[in-house]
């Protein structure tokens, strides 16, 4: 109900509660402090992602989208820079859906400097999400290095999202890798990319393999998403 009122006289009692010993009161707490869109509820509900009375992802980053575009700041000044690699991952997706291009420049340090690899991965979603193009070389580097796989596909996608023909080399050579992630990853993100991708997609289509496969897919796709535009 504090949450419903939307008042931010609650907002110290509700920061007390996250640290409550029942979850459901927990969970209660972060729905509700997500509700206040208030910018100083983005550093307690980050912070409580960790330790022995831990919120679950999903929710909390549900509450930070309910805080809105003040959350943006704390979440690239505090959440990309936070000890707990759970709080930059939350926080570089959260950006991301929020649509924070002012962001992208934070972004692009946690993608290429970040130790862990799924903050690099969530990193990656992220620039995808906004579109940012200052990202286009890291990306394209990560799929021409030896990346992880999920890093790759998210790489892969998020050059789909972004956009540029200069990806449409490195992302045929990526779907031509025996992982099927990222190869299925590879020939989306060639469907996205205008006529030059569709005709590399049609070059992989005539070969064999899991990259022909894929790529066949992909053309179907987009054929069938362009006829259902042409009909609305």
């Amino acid at each position: 109900m504090l949450g419903t009122a939307a008042k931010s006289s609650s907002f110290d009692d509700l920061h007390r509660l996250l640290a409550d010993g029942h979850s459901d009161v927990r969970d209660a707490a972060v729905r509700a402090l997500g509700r206040l869109g208030m910018a100083e509820a983005v550093q307690p509900l980050l912070e409580a992602l960790d330790g022995a009375n831990a919120v679950p992802a999903g929710l909390i980053t549900m509450a930070l989208l309910h805080v809105g575009p003040v959350a943006e700041e704390p979440l690239r000044t505090i959440g990309l820079v936070a000890g707990s690699r759970n709080a930059r991952i939350v926080a570089a997706r959260a950006l991301g859906v929020l649509g924070a291009a002012e962001s992208a420049t934070g972004l692009v340090d946690v993608l290429e400097s970040d130790p862990d690899p799924q903050v690099r991965e969530a990193a990656a979603f992220a620039l995808g999400r906004i579109g940012a193009p200052l990202a286009i070389g890291p990306l394209i580097a990560f799929l021409e290095s030896q990346a992880t796989s999920d890093l790759a596909s998210a790489s892969a996608r998020a050059l789909g999202e972004i956009g540029g023909a200069q990806a449409i080399p490195v992302l045929e050579a990526a779907a031509r890798t025996a992982t099927h992630t990222v190869a299925r990853q590879a020939t989306l993100a060639l469907s996205r990319l205008g006529p030059e991708g569709l005709a590399c997609l049609e070059g992989l289509a005539g070969g064999t393999g899991v990259g022909a496969d894929h790529a066949r897919e992909a053309i179907s796709s987009a054929a069938t998403a362009l006829s259902r535009r042409s009909a609305a």
